[in-house]
């Protein structure tokens, strides 16, 4: 289905060229290319500002978030020892809040990404 679509489209622009083909292109005396700084330069604007927000609301969020983490690696470990009896886990402590902190990770460039 999509070959026939791209097909279709290929088609269709064909047809275009070939209507504005004996048409001259008209002078812009440099219009497009002020619109196309000012689309990049707020373009570059836009992604910074993205950026810096990021990372003053990771900034901000560094510390409850590591809280966070530490108390789910309790949780964990309060559930595996509860399951299984054993308490091993509280030796890997910092592990289990990496492995968490890991977890999360896709979950949070999920977020950001665009």
């Amino acid at each position: 289905m999509s070959d026939t679509h791209n097909g279709d489209v290929a088609r269709e622009d064909q047809a275009l060229r070939a209507l504005f083909a004996a048409v001259p292109e008209p002078a812009d005396s440099g219009f497009t290319d002020r619109v196309m700084d000012r689309i990049s330069t707020r373009v570059r604007r836009r992604r910074l500002v993205i950026a810096l927000a990021a990372v003053l609301g990771v900034g901000i969020a560094a510390w409850p978030l590591a809280q966070l983490v530490v108390q789910a690696s309790d949780g964990i470990r309060a559930l595996v020892v509860e399951a299984i009896g054993v308490d091993w886990l509280s030796q890997y402590r910092p592990l289990l809040a990496g492995a968490v902190l890991a977890l999360l990770t896709p979950v949070l460039v999920a977020l950001i990404e665009e």
